[in-house]
């Protein structure tokens, strides 16, 4: 099984009473695969890349500090799940994972 996500997310926070503020706005498109890979093991995968455009106001009063930042993040992940049988009343399984993530 296989498909794309495309997210979009915008979060508009405002901090304390003295004008205190953080504001993001996302993008991001996935593409995703599950398969099984074998006897009792799966293989879940995926890849995308996000915008994110962050505004963030630091007001203490006298002073204030407005920071803006865009970055561009590109990010994949692969996990490998076994269902290990036994002749138990308990199920176990074994999982390894690999995530990368590189923000520019």
């Amino acid at each position: 099984m296989y498909g794309f996500a495309f997210r979009f997310g915008s979060d508009d926070i405002d901090v304390g009473n003295l004008g205190s503020a953080l504001d993001m706005n996302a993008f991001s498109l996935t593409a995703y695969e599950t398969r099984p890979s074998g006897e009792n093991m799966f293989m879940d995968s995926l890849i995308g890349i996000s915008a994110i455009n962050t505004s963030l106001l630091n007001n203490s009063g006298s002073i204030s500090t407005d920071v803006r930042k865009r970055r561009k993040q590109i990010f994949a992940s692969l996990n490998l799940e076994k269902h290990l049988q036994r002749k138990t009343k308990y199920n176990s399984k074994c999982k390894s994972r690999f995530r990368i993530y590189i923000a520019f």
